[in-house]
């Protein structure tokens, strides 16, 4: 949405028909000269600067069909209406219409006929005849009565007392009467509005003829010939291999250190710092984190920041953190066993568009998710679903959840989870395939996160190590796909050769069979590990010994006897 003269919009309001399409929006752009509004207009494959003919739609259409039993509440501008959604979404559908308080003739109000409307008029003569316009189409519309000219209006009221005041006001405010149509003839000709008689901007591409402008297309097909001789752009990556621009899942046990691990992250794409992967350019992410309160976030926040030695000044503008602790934070649920959408998820979907996120973190899945986990329709609806909160740009949601209890478990509930994502995360303290050995502790400063489910990648993990507050990947150059796990394999090689080599100047005798001087177990004893785990040591082992870098060999003989003592040693190179 940005304008050539402009820039961008500090406001976008997006006017969707009754299956969530967008129709077109209205940008508002803060400029030194004041507000300007400009309309921008989906002509089915892209947005134009242009008024959307009338008759318009109305805003919240995609609102009013999924409550078609609710009354209506008419708010005068998107701003209010998405306001009264805020508070009183759970008893009304909040609508608007285009073009401001002259311009009621030129919207569509026929899917209103028959319901019950209320309308809240802004506090000025303009405000009250634009009701009496509503009411000359919607005969059955009753109106608040707001005496007085200051342009007070259901946001000021809920900016000023909140939610409860706004839903007390509308119980006990007064109905006023129609106008009578003498009153009615006593009007003058409405001035232009603002979506008729704005210019387009300079070098603005007039939309063809017979376009869908005046309806958005409900098909999309694609032109193969303009694809033959061409070859498709490249896989579009936010973090190489791991992070792209369709939805991931991040699940694991609690405590693992999920939220830490997403923080951590999301401050690396705001500040443009390397993460998973090289360092590319500053991405916006907005974090909903339904199970922390802003103080824990500020400390752990803050020995993020230290550790990547940045300042938080550095964040605003880029990294936006909603701490939810102790909010309702439901915005799927089923009613009378049917799924549906909470009032929730309209401020969701304006947090996103108005910070410009590139990224959504929601953390967790069972604070925002109502419905039933295990039904695989839900589950991909909903995953659908915020997926579809962002249309106009490239966009990333990214869900966390909890696993199961049970052994082996890598997430919680049905399949469709796993299948709904094109990228799925692990994090545990062992790999997810590591058999676990009776007695055998995992050592509880190290976490591993791991692609299982890659669509457009390679499975893989990076092993990270908690200090000081913060989890520190392990310093292994980034490559291209495939490269990283050979690259880690040899790190683990020269791990077992250095410690094979300092055991011998000890006068150790190791052995790669299992037992008492097993090699693995006396690398882990002596802590000369290096964080590895004994799985990952006994790969190397045996990867040594398979390209004959070490080999069993008679060192000499047992004391007293003259049987031959056999152990590792190195091959010379």
């Amino acid at each position: 949405m940005r304008d050539a003269r402009l820039g961008e919009p500090s406001y976008t309001w997006c006017y969707r028909d009754a299956d969530g399409r967008p129709s077109y929006r209205i940008a508002r752009y803060d400029t030194p000269q004041g507000k300007q509004i400009r309309p921008w207009t989906w002509d089915g494959s892209r947005w134009q600067q242009r008024a959307y003919p009338a008759p318009r739609p109305l805003y919240g259409l995609d609102r009013l069909a999924r409550m078609p039993d609710a009354p209506v509440l008419v708010c005068e501008g998107e701003k209010c209406a998405d306001a009264a959604h805020v508070a009183l979404g759970a008893q009304y559908i909040c609508m608007a219409w285009a073009g401001g308080a002259a311009a009621v003739r030129r919207s569509d109000w026929s899917p209103l006929r028959g319901r019950r409307v209320l309308v809240w008029p802004d506090r000025d003569d303009a405000g009250r005849r634009a009701a009496e316009d509503i009411r000359r189409v919607l005969p059955q519309a009753e109106v608040l009565e707001v005496p007085g000219d200051d342009g007070w209006d259901v946001a000021d009221l809920l900016d000023a007392e909140g939610a409860e005041a706004a839903r007390r006001f509308v119980a006990e405010c007064l109905r006023i009467p129609a106008a009578s149509d003498a009153e009615r003839a006593q009007r003058k000709d409405e001035p232009p509005t603002y979506l008729d008689d704005v210019p387009p901007p300079e070098g603005a591409t007039q939309a063809p003829a017979g376009s869908a402008a005046g309806a958005p297309k409900t098909r999309n097909i694609v032109d193969l010939s303009l694809w033959a001789d061409r070859d498709p752009p490249a896989f579009p990556w936010i973090i190489p291999h791991w992070l792209s621009w369709h939805p991931t899942l991040l699940a694991a046990l609690g405590g693992m250190g999920k939220t830490l691990l997403l923080l951590e992250m999301a401050v690396a794409l705001a500040a443009g710092r390397a993460f998973l992967g090289p360092a590319r350019e500053r991405t916006r992410v907005l974090l909903w984190l339904c199970e922390d309160d802003d103080i824990e976030i500020w400390r752990r926040l803050s020995r993020i920041c230290r550790h990547m030695k940045l300042s938080i000044r550095d964040l605003p503008g880029w990294l936006t953190i909603d701490a939810r602790r102790g909010l309702e934070n439901t915005l799927y649920t089923t009613e009378y066993g049917r799924p549906m959408w909470t009032p929730l998820i309209e401020e969701l979907r304006l947090e996103v568009n108005d910070y410009r996120a590139d990224v959504l973190v929601l953390d967790n899945i069972a604070q925002v998710f109502g419905a039933n986990p295990n039904a695989p329709h839900d589950t991909t609806a909903f995953v659908n679903g915020i997926d579809g909160l962002v249309r106009d740009r490239p966009f990333c949601p990214l869900l966390t959840g909890h696993t199961s209890r049970a052994q082996g478990s890598e997430y919680s509930g049905s399949a469709a989870w796993e299948n709904a994502v094109r990228m799925r995360w692990y994090l545990g303290d062992r790999l997810p395939d590591e058999p676990i050995k009776e007695g055998e502790e995992p050592d509880g400063n190290v976490r591993f996160l791991c692609k299982r489910k890659a669509n457009y990648s390679a499975k893989d993990y990076v092993r990270f190590t908690f200090d000081k507050g913060v989890l520190v990947p392990e310093q292994i150059e980034e490559g291209e796909i495939g490269v990283m796990a050979a690259l880690r394999a040899r790190k683990a090689q020269g791990v077992v050769l250095d410690g094979l080599r300092k055991l011998s100047r000890l006068g150790l005798t190791c052995s790669h069979a299992p037992g008492g001087n097993y090699l693995p177990k006396m690398l882990m004893e002596h802590e000369l590990h290096e964080g590895l785990t004994r799985r990952e040591l006994q790969q190397a082992m045996a990867a040594l010994l398979k390209a004959e870098r070490i080999k069993r060999a008679e060192l000499g003989a047992y004391d007293g006897s003259r049987h031959p003592r056999y152990g590792l040693v190195e091959v010379p190179t």
